[in-house]
This record gives C-alpha cells, structure tokens and sequence, in this order.
C-alpha cells in the first residue's frame, strides 16, 4: 500500500511538471468557424506531432461574442477569432483579415479590378444567418458606406457563403481565413478595403498551455495563399 501511495505520488509530481512545462494537460479551443482551415489547422497540426500528450478540443462558432461567452462560461481555456464587442479582458492580435467579393467568374462585377460597396446596391447577396455575427457587421458596415445589401439567401458558414456565390446565386462578403486553395469562383477587393482584427484571448492568462497555444497562433499569423492573391487581381478586361 505505501509503495502504490508512493508511486501515485510521483505520478501526480510528473505530470504537475509537464502540464507546467506545456508538454500534458487539456486544452479547450473556441474559435471563429472562418479560422479553422487556415489559421488553427496548421497550429494544430504541429501540436499533434510534438504534443502528443496533449488533448485538444475545438468548438467552433459562428459569432465573436459567443466565444467570449464560453470563456466566461468555462467552457473554453483560450479563443481565436475576431475581436469580440463585450469583451473586457485581454486580448492580443493575430493580424488583419480582408474581407472580400466572393462571386461566378462571369458575374458583370468581375470585370471590374476593386468593387465599391455601392456596386452591391439592388443586386443579390448571399447574406449571413442572423445568428452569425458577421453578418450584422456588414450590415453595419454597409450602412456606413451608404448602402444597404440585399439578401437572397442566407448561411451560417462563411465558406458556403461563397461557394454558393461562385455557383451564381449572388455575390457574398467573405473573410479571406475561409478561403480554400480550390475556390472557383472569382474574388475581388472592395474598395476602400474592409478589414477586420483577428485576436486570441482567455480568461487564464497564466495558463502554460494557453500562453504557448497563442504564442503559435500569433507566430503562425494571417496568410492568404498565393493562388487567392491571383483571384483577387485577375479582373477580366
């Protein structure tokens, strides 16, 4: 018995020591569902190869004020995504993303080399669940801009959004982060840009896990792959 209290001892002593040292423990990541393929994927990856030890899960949301509410909940130990509106905390930035056009190749706005968000004016959008915090952003973006968008169809996942806009359905607003390598359709700026803060925040800075995870997020940043950058300067002529 004392040598099994012992051995249950220094069992609890070791992984003490690795959760401190970020090499055990579990990690609770919410984040913005745009940010899973581009941002979060490779991170995450890379945590799998070294980490091992460490179990992750992932809850994806489709508003930045649900993320700081599953911190607040405990339900989640970091998150990344935009910057949420009630959040008090912390909060450290990853990058800027741009949203842009997302429409069919042959869509009449395609010709153009930037789109002005009064050109959205009377033509159809496919536009965001109100669930979707993104979608009452560009509300009010649009509505700063002089302009109010019309939708014909709504989603709750950016990605859809403009897969269904490449398909002809409409044009769609979309966050480059949920962009993929294989979108076929055409993108363009909007002109001015319209962009927005993408931060990692938590509840439990000093949490070892918490403070690496953002560490490798931030490293990792915001790209936008070359193929994409192509889309968004091929107007046709």
């Amino acid at each position: 018995d004392a040598r099994a209290a012992l051995a249950a001892a220094e069992r609890v002593v070791r992984t003490g020591r690795a959760v401190a040292g970020g090499g055990e423990g579990t990690l609770r990541i919410a984040c913005a569902e745009t940010m899973t393929a581009g941002l979060l994927a490779p991170v995450l990856r890379a945590w799998h190869r070294h980490r091992p030890e460490v179990l992750i899960t992932l809850t994806e949301t489709t508003s930045a004020d649900a993320l700081a509410e599953a911190l607040e909940a405990g339900e989640a130990d970091v998150a990344a995504g935009p910057r949420p509106s009630r959040w008090t905390g912390p909060a450290e930035l990853v990058g800027r993303e741009e949203i842009v056009v997302a429409l069919a190749a042959d869509h009449p706005l395609a010709t153009r080399a930037t789109v002005p968000m009064s050109a959205l004016a009377g033509i159809p959008v496919v536009h965001y669940h109100r669930d979707n915090g993104l979608g009452g952003w560009l509300d009010q973006e649009a509505a700063r801009r002089g302009t109010a968008l019309e939708a014909v169809m709504r989603t709750k996942q950016a990605a859809t959004a403009a897969q269904l806009a490449a398909a002809g359905l409409g044009v769609a607003l979309v966050p480059t982060t949920a962009l993929t390598r294989t979108f076929a359709g055409a993108l363009r700026r909007l002109a001015p840009a319209l962009h927005r803060d993408v931060v990692t925040f938590t509840a439990t800075p000093s949490d070892s896990l918490v403070r690496r995870f953002s560490s490798d997020v931030r490293q990792r940043g915001l790209t936008v792959p070359g193929v994409l950058l192509d889309k968004l300067s091929a107007a046709v002529r």
